[in-house]
């Protein structure tokens, strides 16, 4: 590992970025986070403004950090939300993502770039199940034409479910949430789901974050790496978890699903590829949800003392 090895991680905000930020920073690389607006105080990590709307600032901000390698995790990345703007989602997800290409091919042509997706874009044949699956979809082939067409060092992670600590919109992050509620007496005691039979891959955001250091150093051009646990678990373990966990006890109502449902989500037919490289999950659920319930009580009782 080159610990002078200069980084940018785009979304240095999100809930995925801010882990990012917080584990290559440890490794010693020289980090700086692209925000889209800059925080009060934020002392982890070297921050710089950069809206991925904005062709000339990605072109500004490339030219003067000079990345060694990028980290792409930018992006809106709600489901629910791509329903109501699938024109945004599209832009920012697709465009910026041009944007942000262009720039490095512009100024830093040798740079290694990570392209993270997601498990629920599809196969270019599939239509998409929703607009943010799709904005992924051609996020991705959109890169692999740059990576291909221009010769780039880019290769690209799809991780499943991230779940843990932060400020996260996931399912995992929402019940807790709720609990938390129940827990302070401020809200009833039932928790209304779809179908507690749906099944997901949880990995920890931490144990992602690992693959995608290992990724930095190891990871190959053009590759496509799968990142998951490998075993879906349905929503009702996940509220039997939570269960244990919580100090209360709470009731949970199972109501009919939702015409715009969870889409499905492919195999694993590229697991093994990270774990050839020597990266395996090393978080239980258990221990995610523990973190993310201790997570959601830490911030209830700060917006208390406030």
């Amino acid at each position: 590992m080159d610990r002078n090895k200069k980084v940018l991680i785009t979304g240095a905000n999100g809930f995925t970025g801010r882990h990012a930020c917080q584990f290559f920073a440890d490794c010693g690389y020289d980090v700086t986070g692209m925000v889209r607006s800059l925080p009060s105080k934020r002392s982890d990590v070297k921050l710089i403004y950069g809206d991925l709307g904005c062709q000339q600032r990605i072109e500004e901000v490339i030219k003067e950090i000079k990345p060694e390698l990028i980290l792409h995790l930018a992006g809106l990345n709600n489901v629910g939300e791509s329903w109501v703007v699938p024109d945004e989602c599209i832009s920012t997800n697709v465009m910026g993502t041009v944007h942000l290409l262009e720039a490095v091919r512009n100024s830093c042509p040798e740079a290694k770039m990570i392209v993270v997706g997601s498990m629920l874009q599809e196969q270019p044949e599939e239509i998409p199940a929703n607009p943010y699956s799709l904005s992924k979809t051609i996020q991705f082939q959109v890169s692999k034409a740059w990576e291909h067409l221009y010769e780039m060092n880019i290769l690209f992670v799809k991780p499943t479910n991230l779940i843990g600590p932060g400020p996260a919109n996931g399912i995992c992050s929402i019940l807790a949430q709720k609990i938390v509620q129940m827990e302070s007496g401020k809200q009833s005691g039932t928790i209304s789901l779809d179908s507690l039979d749906a099944s997901r891959d949880f990995l920890d955001v931490r144990d992602a974050v690992k693959a995608f250091a290992i990724l930095a150093e190891l990871g190959q051009k053009g590759h496509v790496y799968e990142l998951g646990t490998g075993v879906k678990r349905p929503l009702r373990e996940v509220i039997e978890e939570l269960r244990q966990l919580s100090v209360i006890e709470f009731e949970v109502n199972e109501q009919k699903p939702q015409k715009r449902t969870m889409t499905h989500v492919s195999g694993y037919s590229t697991l093994q590829d990270l774990n050839n490289l020597g990266w395996e999950p090393s978080i239980s659920l258990q221990t995610s949800l523990r973190d993310i319930l201790e997570y959601h009580r830490r911030r209830k009782g700060e917006n208390m003392d406030e």
